[in-house]
């Protein structure tokens, strides 16, 4: 497992900085690891997750990729996915993901359409005044929609 800047990419440095790629580590795996609750018998709700082909999946701020997946594009979205863990924090993030794939599904998940729509326009070569700040304010949004989601079944969210 090494930073993200050292995986050789010339693009990531435009898009996010030093620190965020120094920070991130990535490991190349043959097999992308899920975490337990994924299986139908912990949350049913999140059970289709598990099932999907993916290339990469974050855990706060290490990517596990997929050896055949491992490409500047999807270095690109995972990284959308850890700035999003370290602004909301993981508990918060983790909360805000999973209702937002419960109500939404994963395409139309608030993070998933911030880390599509970035990366597609990385994979076009559009250049990003503030992808970082982007993403940020786009975490901050999804967390206030899915507390007001939980204030309305009397759940609390967040410290």
């Amino acid at each position: 497992m090494s930073p993200v800047a050292d995986a050789g990419f010339l693009r990531l440095p435009l898009y996010f900085p030093e620190p965020v790629l120094r920070e991130t580590r990535v490991a190349r795996v043959k097999k992308i690891p899920f975490p337990p609750f994924t299986n139908a018998a912990d949350l049913p709700e999140l059970a289709a997750l598990g099932q999907m082909p993916i290339a990469a999946i974050t855990f706060t701020d290490v990517i596990f990729v997929h050896q055949d997946m491992a490409t500047e594009s999807t270095h690109f979205h995972e990284l959308c996915h850890a700035v999003q863990v370290k602004t909301l924090g993981f508990d918060d993030y983790f909360l805000s993901y999973c209702i937002g794939f419960i109500q939404h599904g994963y395409a139309k998940n608030p993070f998933e359409i911030t880390a599509f729509d970035l990366q597609s326009q990385f994979d076009r070569q559009v250049p990003a005044a503030d992808a970082v700040g982007t993403v940020r304010a786009e975490a901050l949004r999804a967390r206030e929609w899915a507390a007001e989601f939980f204030r309305k079944h009397d759940v609390p969210m967040g410290g």
